[in-house]
């Protein structure tokens, strides 16, 4: 994103079915060790912050397309994965070439043979591809195995658990890389707090985790497009929102109340993510309100430290109030929406980045009057 970009859930792929049954290459752990501990207890899955990656030789035959020519189903969905654009996404090539960095690469191509300040070729293209997730030091590692895959197969717990998203959806600011005269982030603070997160929300303490959301099963098989911020259906089920609005004198004052649904923050991930909330008077444009709430930050002596922080966090509701001026005495309508933008919205407006924002809900209102008003 930006290092994150991508929600970095790890894929699970399921055997070949045309492999030879009279091929078992698959070994493994205990099975009825506990896999939530056992990936606690664990080396982490990637080095906090992403690649390189050591799968091993980097041959053809560990590519993605390689990969699809038994795991056709999952590789299709992947292909439509905000994983397979990590790397290629518009508007984080755009953000590359204005900041190149090292660290923003380690998550969005963590598969490139070397990692250099602006990472180019096959392997970075391949973004968060097949083998980010489940090739280590040459082996094909799974959450479980099947005993006829054509390759050998290890059982590693932590494919299949939070421990694998962490090192993408949870890390501290990176040092510097270059000399600057502006004040830069502490890396004591975390650039991305994803994992945390979810650990204080109720869906954590039911023991739903990433892979729930984002990997969900369909037939026994997982869902490897991996939904997430760019899904209309995803989006519509991360927030839930009350909606009212009262007239106040001459103002419509409009309350909505925010809850995420979502297992972490609403906008989680990168920094710079926005959420908009904003209502109108239909038919008068210029009594249009707005709120953001995202990450604040200040410079505080050689660092920028967060000051401020009103996401929606899944363990509170956040109530927004925008009160719209009556330039007539008309009861009209009020509608509403709530948006995330990816970038500052300055910033996007000025380039015209039309993928940087997605709307979450939306909604219209009559305006009731309280009895002191009628």
């Amino acid at each position: 994103m930006i290092p994150g970009l991508a929600l970095l859930v790890l894929v699970v792929l399921v055997g070949c079915d045309e492999a030879p049954v009279d091929a078992p290459r698959d070994v493994g752990l205990d099975a009825h060790l506990d896999a939530p501990e056992l990936a606690r207890a664990l080396p982490p899955f990637l080095p906090e912050g992403g690649g390189p990656v050591a799968i091993g030789p980097r041959e053809e035959r560990v590519s993605s397309a390689a990969c699809g020519a038994c795991h056709a189903r999952e590789h299709a969905a992947w292909t439509r994965s905000a994983h397979a654009r990590s790397h290629l996404d518009p508007l984080y090539q755009r953000e590359l070439a204005i900041r190149p960095s090292r660290a923003c690469e380690r998550c969005h191509a963590p598969l490139a043979e070397e990692v250099s300040s602006r990472t180019e070729g096959a392997w970075a293209d391949e973004g968060v591809g097949c083998a980010s997730c489940h090739v280590r030091d040459g082996v094909v590692v799974h959450t479980r195995a099947s005993g006829q895959a054509p390759h050998e197969t290890r059982i590693d717990a932590r494919v299949g658990e939070v421990e694998g998203c962490r090192s993408c959806h949870q890390f501290h600011f990176p040092a510097p890389e270059r000399p600057s005269l502006h004040a830069t982030f502490d890396p004591n603070d975390w650039l991305q707090d994803t994992v945390s997160e979810w650990s204080a929300s109720a869906e954590g303490a039911r023991g739903l985790t990433c892979i729930g959301c984002h990997l969900a099963e369909d037939e026994g098989r997982h869902d490897h497009a991996l939904p997430g911020l760019r899904d209309r259906a995803m989006r519509a089920r991360a927030l839930d929102v009350e909606a009212e609005v009262h007239v106040e004198r001459r103002v419509d004052v409009v309350t909505l109340t925010l809850r995420s649904r979502a297992g972490h923050a609403v906008p989680t991930g990168d920094l710079y993510r926005v959420l908009e909330v904003r209502a109108w008077r239909e038919g008068e444009p210029a009594s249009a309100r707005s709120e953001q709430l995202g990450r604040v930050y200040e410079r505080r002596g050689a660092h920028r430290l967060e000051v401020e922080d009103d996401r929606v966090m899944p363990s509170e509701p956040r109530v927004v109030t925008l009160r719209l001026p009556r330039l007539d005495r008309t009861d009209r309508p009020v509608s509403w929406t709530i948006r995330v933008w990816r970038l500052d919205p300055a910033v996007v407006r000025r380039a015209q980045l039309e993928d940087a924002v997605h709307e979450f809900a939306h909604g219209r209102l009559v305006p009731s009057r309280r009895p002191s008003e009628q």
